[in-house]
């Protein structure tokens, strides 16, 4: 079971990349997914955060923008490339992990990767989507669309 602390901890952490995403130009949406986003996180788990760019390249080696993106010191831990999706992992001072998973938006194009297709079904929530790319996509997958508490 996660505590009240942590869940104000990632609470904090998304509404700041919320914040970053909407001063940046090249970035198209900003989704939560896996177990935060699924409603079943545990201690453990980490914050799993989707970026869809049009110049996800660029945002890759830019260390500055993800302490400006979530608010706090991260420390990077790991990169990792999962297919389309190139996966920066940062721990925060008080040991959360935050999965920066950079993307194009072609990752959310139809058809839709089955990959991909399973992130979303395995829970999405929607953090910052002014065009309704992630929702399009959602929709297509039959996918309720979730909006990450005072998203939308």
């Amino acid at each position: 079971m996660v505590g009240a602390e942590r869940l104000r901890e990632v609470d904090r952490i998304v509404a700041a990349v919320h914040a970053w995403a909407v001063t940046d130009e090249q970035v198209h949406a900003v989704a939560v997914v896996g177990s935060y986003a699924a409603g079943r996180p545990r201690m453990s788990s980490d914050l799993d955060l989707v970026i869809v760019a049009s110049a996800p390249k660029r945002l890759l080696p830019d260390i500055d923008c993800v302490s400006a993106a979530v608010g706090v010191h991260a420390a990077p831990v790991r990169e990792r490339d999962w297919g389309r999706l190139r996966e920066r992992r940062f721990r925060t001072p008080t040991g959360l992990d935050i999965d920066l998973g950079i993307v194009a938006l072609s990752w959310l194009g139809t058809p839709v990767d089955p990959g991909t297709a399973r992130v979303l079904r395995d829970g999405c929530q929607i953090v910052f989507d002014p065009e309704g790319v992630t929702a399009e996509t959602l929709h297509s997958l039959g996918v309720t669309v979730r909006h990450w508490a005072g998203m939308q």
